[in-house]
């Protein structure tokens, strides 16, 4: 048998994987698998606390009824390539929506032409006005730049890998290796580099996902452990609060032994590498399992009620705000959040269903901002990723899959109000340049590009970004540093 580790895995990474298989004929792998077998960070300083959330909109969300040219002639430009305003009383195909639906802003940053949301957004109108959001335009995963569909056709070869396939763009936007499959996400490498300059064992987490394990918040080190909105879940049968002593019943009596077996495993000393390796798993994910049921007994937002329009994805943002706040004191200073949300992948209902999703959407975000404490704000960042974006062009009741997409952007610290990233021009010359068929839009801005500013703000620095983050970020765009990047945070921020 050939135990040595594959290339490019260091020996911790491998024995945790080994540990991690040989566990399967123990009956805890699946109480293990949901606590994350998660690395426990440090802080920098007090008050240096900083959090990311990804909210992926899994599926595909059509961004180009997300956020839309509302002037004049590029209006009129949208609703011809979108098959013209759909009907519901008709049959015709159309999936414009009517101007006076849009709800109107205006980004600082190009004067002159506005834009309208989808009306299910309208929460976030205030927010664009008050300096919070920002929208980046045109995002997708790139192997290398193409200037135009031309350049597109004649170098096939540097596709991404899977183009337009879910499973593949989820994954590369998730990993930003678009050449390659990949199961370590850039989060989880920016987290394996800024827990090295923490103390290493801070009893709470520093990745945690409310949509199960992912590959974004994966390192070679640091891995996601896995919360439930309603609570956490231990090791079942496992409760040192049971006894069984004189007059317990025979269930107290099963739980008592069952908790002093464990406990004796967890601090016995062992000789074999896989059983040393797998105790101390087992006890790092139990006192963190601990430690998290103990911070998390109070509601820190008992005015906080979920709506029953968006009872799960709001759940999970108060979760979210729950940890926050019980955590940005207690020594953690860096922390990653990731929520799933399913449904985008729309090929038909796609107005009537997109509506329903973005609205509880918009509702969630707009009550989780609304109760994040002030002194809080600058330092918690929302940021949306999806598949790709839609095609312009229908299909008769929805859209299919397509590449180039927007995204938001809200924090405290968030450079509010603008459209950054490049928006393509509604107008037939202009998209004819990067158009690779039915709408489906050249990207302007790599993932790499969209979650520099981010990661620059959780304290990466390019040294680690360039040389660990991003691997082949440079080999593929020219040049040691970021080709492309715009301020999506005010000045003093990052």
């Amino acid at each position: 048998m050939n135990t040595r580790p594959p290339d490019g895995i260091t020996r911790r990474h491998f024995l945790r994987q080994t540990a991690c298989a040989a566990l399967g004929t123990t009956g805890l792998l699946s109480t293990l698998l949901n606590l994350g077998l998660a690395s426990r960070v440090g802080a920098r300083e007090t008050g240096d606390y900083r959090a990311i959330i990804c909210l992926f909109l899994m599926g595909g969300n059509d961004s180009y009824n997300t956020l839309i040219p509302s002037g004049r002639d590029e209006y009129k430009y949208y609703t011809t390539i979108r098959g013209g305003l759909r009907d519901p009383e008709a049959e015709g195909g159309g999936l414009a929506l009517p101007l006076e639906m849009l709800v109107p802003i205006q980004p600082k940053n190009i004067p002159g032409r506005p834009f309208g949301l989808h009306p299910g957004l309208a929460p976030f109108r205030s927010l664009f006005d008050d300096g919070h959001l920002s929208f980046v335009a045109n995002i997708g995963s790139l192997r290398e730049p193409f200037k135009n569909v031309r350049q597109y056709q004649a170098q096939r070869g540097d596709w991404p890998l899977g183009l337009f396939s879910h499973s593949d763009q989820q994954q590369q936007w998730q990993t930003c290796v678009p050449d390659a499959r990949s199961g370590i996400g850039w989060a989880g490498r920016a987290m394996d580099v800024l827990a090295r300059e923490q103390e290493s064992a801070r009893r709470s987490t520093f990745n945690i996902s409310f949509s199960g394990m992912n590959i974004l918040q994966t390192g070679r080190e640091i891995v996601p452990y896995t919360m439930n909105p309603d609570g956490l879940v231990g090791l079942a049968g496992f409760d040192r609060s049971v006894h069984g002593g004189s007059g317990a019943t025979l269930s107290e009596q099963v739980i008592a032994a069952r908790t002093e077996a464990v406990d004796s495993m967890m601090q016995g000393v062992y000789q074999n590498v896989f059983e040393r390796t797998y105790a101390k798993i087992t006890k790092g994910a139990q006192d963190t399992f601990e430690q998290l049921h103990e911070d998390l007994k109070t509601d820190r937002f008992p005015d906080w009620q979920v709506t029953e329009d968006s009872p799960m994805l709001e759940q999970q943002l108060k979760a979210v705000a729950n940890v926050i706040e019980a955590h940005r004191d207690s020594g953690v200073s860096r922390q990653t959040f990731f929520i799933a949300l399913n449904g985008f992948d729309m090929h038909s209902e796609l107005l009537n269903s997109q509506a329903e999703l973005l609205s509880m959407v918009a509702g969630a975000i707009e009550k989780f901002w609304n109760h994040q404490p002030s002194a809080m704000r600058d330092q918690v960042t929302l940021f949306s990723a999806s598949d790709f974006a839609r095609t312009l062009s229908g299909n008769g009741q929805g859209s299919d899959h397509a590449w180039g997409g927007h995204h938001f952007v809200l924090g405290g610290a968030v450079n509010g109000g603008h459209v950054f990233g490049e928006y393509p021009i509604f107008a037939a010359k202009s998209l004819a340049e990067i158009d690779v068929g039915q709408g489906r839009v050249i990207p302007s801005y790599s993932v790499e590009e969209y979650v520099y500013p981010i990661l620059k703000w959780m304290g990466v620095s390019d040294g680690d970004l360039f040389g660990q983050v991003f691997p082949g970020y440079a080999e593929r765009f020219g040049g040691g540093g970021i080709r492309k990047t715009y301020p999506l945070f005010r000045a003093g921020t990052a």
